[in-house]
């Protein structure tokens, strides 16, 4: 693969993982407010659920690339490590959305950090 694609990839998991960061932290004090108090809980499950998948590709193929791009471990281990996060913080609702939204941000700060290591350094 090359580096550009590999690096779209991990842009995208940076902005995705971003959002499910936001989306997790931000959502319980929403409702809390009274902002989204007509949203049940469950109502956004499919969405959950297609954001996970899609962070789950993501990191996957990026911890694939980066593995054979750089060789460095780091960041596959945020990226596992942030996706397990998540995953536990599915299993335990009621300490869910904070659990995640540390998850995103580890997922997050994974991505960008493998994307350092594969962007070409520029001479100076």
């Amino acid at each position: 693969m090359s580096r550009t694609n590999q690096s779209k990839i991990d842009q995208l998991g940076i902005i995705t993982s971003g959002l499910c960061a936001v989306h997790c932290a931000a959502l319980p004090l929403m409702i809390s407010l009274g902002l989204l108090g007509s949203i049940q809980e469950g109502t956004h499950g499919v969405i959950e659920a297609a954001v996970i998948l899609t962070s789950a590709i993501l990191g996957l193929w990026s911890i694939y690339n980066g593995l054979r791009g750089h060789g460095k471990l780091i960041p596959q281990l945020m990226i596992g490590g942030g996706a397990l996060v998540i995953v536990f913080g599915l299993l335990v609702p009621a300490i869910g959305h904070p659990l995640m939204a540390i998850g995103g941000f580890v997922l997050l700060m994974g991505h960008w950090f493998n994307w350092r290591l594969l962007s070409p350094r520029k001479s100076q």
